[in-house]
């Protein structure tokens, strides 16, 4: 691999990787604000889905390659901070699993619909569970992000 060609793969695999979560903010913001909220359970179902394929593009072997490559290279300074970013954003994510990230964003997407429900009827009760699971899940990634450290 070229440094030209390391520029091409990283640039396309950002693109991807853009669009992931473009359409997923996007929809997030739909789902908060003019989608009906008997489609959320289905709705964030596909939304773990696609946090995992965006996990599989950020995660693609040619992506970690390049940037890897990338971080070696004399760069301009705005570029090679870029990739020192990525790359540090990588290696946490290369940590987990597709299943962890889709498991911890279908969490979420559960939880603050709780939390919504919940404000709305003045009734923690409905929340409560939720919460617990995403803290379970919080405290398992950052055991696997640094299993010396202390969860908190």
């Amino acid at each position: 691999m070229n440094k030209s060609e390391a520029l091409k793969n990283y640039k396309e695999g950002l693109k991807r990787i853009n669009a992931y979560y473009l359409m997923l903010s996007t929809a997030s913001f739909d789902k908060q604000t003019i989608a009906p909220k008997d489609g959320n359970k289905y709705r964030n179902e596909m939304f773990a889905i696609i946090a995992g394929e965006s996990f599989l593009a950020q995660t693609d072997p040619q992506f970690i390659e390049s940037v890897n490559y990338l971080s070696n290279c004399n760069l301009p300074f705005e570029l090679k901070r870029e990739i020192q970013l990525t790359k540090k954003s990588l290696d946490n994510l290369i940590r987990f699993s597709k299943e962890d990230v889709m498991e911890y964003d279908l969490a979420c997407s559960d939880s603050f619909d709780a939390w919504e429900k919940g404000k709305k009827t003045n009734n923690y009760s409905l929340w409560a569970p939720k919460l617990l699971k995403v803290i379970e899940l919080s405290k398992k990634r950052a055991k696997i992000r640094d299993s010396k450290k202390d969860a908190y």
